[in-house]
């Protein structure tokens, strides 16, 4: 493993055990603040077309900002990881027909549309940890970092406010976003 490399692992298992320690209310008030601050974004009101990750675990909460995407009428894509970091969008209608996949994230499958990556207005990408330069600290298996370097709209991360690092750890394939929204405000 390289300097980076083992720095970035270092800060996941370091934000993971932080991340253990938060409790319920907190999760709650944080998801609240994050959908508000990201529903209220120009980029998601002109967005037609949106990814959005299945949050897992301590995540913010995604399921609520694809229903109100859906209800707001925009079309949603779902990641769908192919194997060795590859992953595409499929559109859903609903929560519905999704299967927990690796790492038990909820999928579609193949009988689900796919989206070809210039129908997409905005994404929303998962991290574990970001900082206000707009580097993100992904999962580690460099599926989002590949489909991103690819996607030609603006992309969006969701970071506790706990987990604003002063600097994430990144290498030449990661990808930055164009802002990071959190609690308490949005960098660009």
């Amino acid at each position: 493993m390289d300097a980076i490399q083992v720095k970035k692992k270092a800060l996941r298992e370091s934000i993971r055990e932080k991340a253990k320690s938060l409790g319920a209310e907190y999760l709650h008030f944080s998801d609240q603040c994050l959908q508000d601050r990201l529903l209220a974004l120009d980029e998601w009101k002109t967005a037609r077309m949106v990814l959005v990750y299945m949050s897992v675990g301590k995540e913010p909460d995604t399921e609520r900002i694809i229903c109100a995407a859906l209800e707001e009428g925009k079309r949603v894509a779902i990641p769908r990881c192919l194997g060795s970091g590859i992953m595409e969008a499929r559109e859903i209608a609903s929560l519905d027909g999704l299967q927990p996949k690796r790492f038990g994230i909820l999928e579609p499958d193949e009988t689900f549309p796919l989206i070809p990556l210039e129908e997409l207005d905005l994404v929303i990408a998962p991290c574990v940890a970001a900082d206000r330069q707009l580097a993100r600290l992904g999962h580690g298996g460099g599926y989002f970092d590949r489909y991103l370097s690819k996607v030609c709209c603006p992309i969006v991360c969701l970071c506790r406010e706990v987990f604003i690092v002063e600097e994430a750890p990144t290498g030449a394939l990661d990808v930055r976003v164009n802002m990071v929204v959190t609690e308490q405000g949005v960098y660009r």
